[in-house]
């Protein structure tokens, strides 16, 4: 099974990286005024100012959200416990502080507990890391400058941790089965099923633009829609690998050569069993053309498909404003109504091209073939 990643909710981390980004050169340009002021810049007041920057950067960006004195009280508390613990250990300080930002940037995530928890160790590992990294890192700067560098370089680091715990793994069926067809197709269906991942991947990439409802009763349409490529594909190189396997021509020659044989001969118990003969032949070849119209029948289909992926895509990208949503609607409704004609439950020949059940029918083609074997031969 296929494994894909993706950024959960890539508005709210664009936010957060900002937000961190801005907090770490903020707080080293205040600490580094208020160290002028006093008359030393101490890495104390560089941390202490970056959790308070923090938390008011972080604060002021979510108004919106239910917890913003909360996030507030966190990032100062965390800033205030690593000025305490920086004493013992730098990396005591750093990594509870960690948990602490982390916890401030959780707090409006639809996660559960123990993805939160991993959140708060990401963050945690990551200052931590920023911090043995800066450590003499800009020592041969100005104070102001190195200050500034080092708060801005602990942001980067956050703003990175922010985006990891974002991450999300998904199992993809769809893309599994994309790729396995693949190894197994050659000729046409081979590009068919490259081009129709390609484009199945591309959707999945602007569904992170829709709203949940929407954004599921798309990636259905495109899950079913891709899944009745692959089976149509897969199908259509079956019948052409059986259709290989015997030459046409071959079979042609053969049926003209038993023909004339049979009109040649008297006997009549030869002429049966020659006319036995024939009659096998002729079949071997009435299957084999009709795997040839069952084949191109399957190719329509994927054709099909393949538009209808197309037109969902479309759809996708254009989709914006007020309007667009309403495009988009009906758009949907008409790619569901295709992928509705689309759906099969049995690709056999009989299926698709129809079954010839009177042997009648079947001795009146078997005859035809012989006739158009004369005319052509």
């Amino acid at each position: 099974m296929s494994l894909s990643v993706s950024l959960k909710n890539p508005r709210a981390f664009g936010r957060e990286f900002r937000v961190l980004m801005v907090s770490g050169i903020l707080a080293g340009v205040i600490a580094s005024v208020l160290g002028a002021a006093v008359g030393t810049i101490t890495p104390l007041l560089t941390v202490l100012t970056f959790g308070s920057i923090l938390g008011l950067v972080a604060n002021f960006s979510s108004v919106k959200s239910a917890t913003p004195m909360l996030r507030l009280v966190l990032a100062i508390l965390g800033g205030v416990i690593w000025v305490f613990l920086i004493r013992f250990h730098w990396a005591i300080g750093a990594g509870v502080a960690g948990l602490l930002f982390g916890g401030a940037f959780s707090l409006n995530d639809a996660d559960s507990l123990s993805d939160k928890i991993i959140g708060w160790i990401i963050f945690s590992v990551a200052l931590m890391l920023a911090v043995f990294t800066t450590n003499g890192l800009f020592s041969s700067l100005t104070d102001i400058v190195q200050n500034v560098l080092s708060s801005a370089t602990w942001g980067l680091f956050l703003a990175v941790a922010a985006g990891l715990k974002r991450l999300e793994w998904i199992r993809n069926e769809t893309i599994s089965s994309f790729r396995e067809s693949y190894s197994e197709a050659s000729g046409e269906e081979r590009d068919s099923l490259r081009s129709g991942r390609v484009l199945y991947e591309q959707i999945l990439a602007e569904l992170n633009r829709l709203d949940e409802a929407t954004g599921k009763r798309a990636k259905d349409i495109a899950d079913e829609t891709s899944r009745a490529l692959i089976a149509f594909a897969r199908r259509a190189a079956e019948l052409q690998l059986a259709e290989e396997r015997t030459e046409g021509r071959n079979l042609e020659a053969r049926v003209f050569e038993l023909d004339q044989k049979i009109l040649k001969t008297k006997d009549l118990i030869v002429r049966k069993e020659l006319k036995a003969v024939l009659k096998e032949i002729v079949e071997q070849l009435r299957v084999r053309r009709r795997f040839g119209t069952a084949k191109a029948k399957l190719d329509a289909r994927v054709q099909r498909c393949f538009t209808a992926l197309e037109r969902l895509h479309l759809s996708l990208v254009q989709m914006g404003s007020g309007d667009a949503d309403v495009l988009l609607d009906e758009s949907l409704s008409s790619i569901e109504q295709l992928a509705e004609e689309l759906r099969w439950r049995n690709l056999s020949v009989d299926e698709l091209i129809g079954e010839e059940k009177s042997v009648q029918t079947c001795e009146l083609v078997m005859d035809s073939i012989i006739e158009e074997i004369r005319e052509k031969w």
